[in-house]
């Protein structure tokens, strides 16, 4: 979702925060406009391309950096 969003809206979003529990998913995200519903429709077929596409999924666990 979030490359949809880049892809869609520009390299500008960044991810602010997201819930997601079994009835939802919310994603918060920075954008300084409102997104259009050709927008949000365009977000939506990609991410349902990519799920269509069963693509392999991978994740790394990394150690947080203190300042």
């Amino acid at each position: 979702m979030y490359q949809a969003l880049k892809q869609v809206l520009g390299d500008h979003v960044v991810q602010r925060g997201s819930n997601i529990t079994a009835e939802r998913i919310r994603f918060d995200f920075s954008n300084p406009e409102k997104v259009t519903p050709e927008q949000q429709q365009q977000i939506e077929d990609i991410v349902n391309q990519a799920i269509a596409e069963d693509l392999p999924v991978t994740w790394k666990e990394e150690a947080q950096q203190r300042l």
